[in-house]
């Protein structure tokens, strides 16, 4: 729950999309490749009625995804760090409307001490001065990669982000599966440009309590966040994270 306006989701269809890829990985690094071709269209769902919507047009190019993960785990871990790295350039000789770049990059890394964890990420994306379409903006928003803000409310085609969290072990639930509880606060600021919808001005940041752990039922979560924007959020969370379609997701 929190106190704000509508914001400006949107959903995204691929029709009759095609790809082609290839790949490798060694020592917890995976690079992909491969080519893009077909088409796109976007609907407003939830937002403001000046957003644009596409009915469809052509979607196609070249993309590469780096991926280097040395974590012991996938959610709440102790050790090792996280990076991602992925590009497209978009080509009008494989059905793009027009030409454009998007790189996208994201480091996180935990520093463990007792019985605590900090976690601390960087992350931005560049068109290089091009303005990106409504369907490949960028996207912040959400209860991981900005807390307090609705899932995809900042958009834009620029922009970078700073996230530090610490978190407290406060009961074992499991010892021999890992299992237990944590709580903690976290902070993260932000910043977008040539933004779309209600991207404020200035860089925006938020501040939150939260209790996570590992469970026999899954993962779960609860946070509650506030924002320089005068919102807050409340976010109840069981089994498979909420997928926010950010470069910050759990799974990606």
């Amino acid at each position: 729950m929190r106190t704000a306006s509508p914001s400006p989701v949107t959903a995204f269809h691929k029709a009759g999309a095609t790809s082609t890829r290839a790949g490798c990985s060694a020592n917890h690094t995976e690079l992909r490749a491969g080519l893009r071709s077909g088409g796109q269209s976007v609907q407003r769902e939830i937002g403001l009625p000046g957003l644009p919507e596409i009915s469809g047009e052509g979607y196609g190019g070249l993309a590469l995804r780096l991926t280097r993960d040395t974590r012991d785990r996938d959610v709440l871990w102790q050790d090792g760090s996280l990076l991602r790295v992925t590009y497209f350039r978009a080509v009008e000789g494989l059905g793009a409307v027009d030409d454009y770049d998007r790189l996208e990059a994201m480091a996180v890394t935990a520093v463990p001490f007792g019985d605590s964890v900090a976690y601390f990420r960087a992350s931005g994306g560049s068109s290089f001065g091009a303005q990106l379409p409504v369907y490949d903006a960028f996207t912040l928003g959400g209860p991981v990669s900005m807390p307090g803000f609705n899932i995809g409310e900042l958009r834009g085609s620029n922009y970078w982000s700073a996230h530090a969290s610490l978190l407290r072990r406060v009961a074992d639930i499991s010892y021999v599966f890992g299992q237990a509880l944590y709580a903690g606060l976290n902070f993260t600021v932000a910043d977008i440009n040539d933004r779309v919808g209600l991207a404020p001005d200035d860089p925006v940041y938020s501040t939150g309590l939260v209790l996570v752990g590992r469970t026999p039922l899954g993962p779960v979560s609860l946070s509650l966040a506030f924002t320089s924007e005068s919102d807050w959020q409340l976010v109840f969370g069981l089994g498979r994270p909420i997928e926010e379609r950010a470069i910050t997701d759990p799974a990606w």
